[in-house]
Parts: structure tokens; sequence; C-alpha cells
């Protein structure tokens, strides 16, 4: 996905832009915000990560021995889980509910469980 937005007050989007966002990628597929083209109301973090390592370089993200990312800035240490096949099992956000995923034993995510549908206008 290259970009994303939402309108209102009309139909077809043809309303009132509310948000944009727009994204662009680096040669490991990592995805940051177009700063330039997205809105500010819909700007989180956006952290580099290293062109050598593929490792986020600014502060706060953990990694284990397996090189999976354990904690980010909005985690305590260890608050991502992986189990012993590197598929990741838990989330927790400090201070929130854990969220947990579960596999189909094709290591596909269980359909049905967690679903964001996103429709954007072009």
């Amino acid at each position: 996905m290259l970009t994303a937005e939402e309108r209102s007050g009309g139909t077809n989007c043809a309303g009132t832009q509310q948000w944009k966002q727009a994204f662009s990628y680096d040669r490991y597929g990592n995805r940051n915000f177009d700063l330039a083209n997205t809105t500010a109301n819909v700007l989180g973090p956006n952290p580099a990560a290293s062109q050598t390592t593929n490792r986020f370089t600014s502060g706060g993200y953990g990694y284990d021995g397996g090189g999976n990312l354990s904690s980010d800035p909005a985690t305590s240490s260890n608050g991502i889980v992986y189990d012993a096949e590197n598929k990741q099992r838990q989330y927790t956000k400090t201070g929130q509910q854990t969220n947990s995923y579960y596999y189909e034993p094709e290591y596909r995510p269980v359909p049905g469980l967690r679903i964001a549908i996103l429709v954007s206008c072009y």
C-alpha cells in the first residue's frame, strides 16, 4: 500500500479530506511515512532502519538472540514474544491488554481472529 486517506461529508469519496497517509519503502521492505504527503494528525513513530543490518536505529527498540524485535518504544522489555519457530505470538503494549496471535498449520494467521479493513479512495 502506498497511500490511504479518509474523506467525509460526501459520496463516492468526494467529501472533505480528514487525513492522508503516504508511505515509502526501503530495500528490505520497511515502510515509513512519506512526511511531505502525510497529514500531521496521523503521524506516528517513523523509525529509521539500518541499510546494513535491517534493524531500527532509533532508540527504544530491542532484539532477541534470534534477531526478532523484542521491544519497541510502546512496550516493556520482552513485550513482543515469539515461539520456537520465530513466529510472533504476543504483543503487549505497556498498560494495555496483550494481543495474541494464532496460526494455522501452514503458518498463516487464523482467519477471523483479527481483521482490519481499509477503504481507500483513488
